[in-house]
């Protein structure tokens, strides 16, 4: 993935002002704050959810953007079905998003469903 992100980085000519960084968001040491963070196809496999969000929102300057996979319906019965024996799945409500968020530094938060994903960003004030 970080490989086609700095090809495509490149393609629209701002591989100099990216920076693609891989490895534990909570252990390595990450010199940041980074203008945007994306946080896509994460959430679902974060013990602490909060924690994440907490880490993730010290490490933005500006607007984080996260995806969280929606709970409920026959789509997120069959993925918890697929991956029982794989990894831990992690699931959320609106209320559960919003609960993440809550008291943390994130400033304006905006919650938007888009088929099987909650879409999130976080301003930060």
């Amino acid at each position: 993935m970080l490989d086609i992100a700095r090809a495509r980085a490149k393609a629209a000519g701002v591989e100099g002002v990216c920076r693609f960084e891989s490895g534990d968001i909570f252990e390595r040491d990450i010199a940041g704050p980074f203008d945007y963070t994306i946080v896509m196809g994460f959430m679902d496999y974060v013990a602490d959810a909060r924690a994440a969000v907490r880490r993730i929102l010290d490490l933005t300057a500006r607007k984080a953007f996260f995806s969280f996979p929606v709970a409920g319906g026959l789509l997120a019965w069959q993925r918890q079905l697929r991956y029982r024996n794989r990894c831990a799945l992690y699931l959320y409500s609106r209320e559960q998003i919003e609960g993440v968020f809550q008291g943390q530094a994130a400033g304006e938060v905006t919650i938007e469903k888009i088929d099987r994903d909650f879409f999130v960003t976080a301003r930060k004030a």
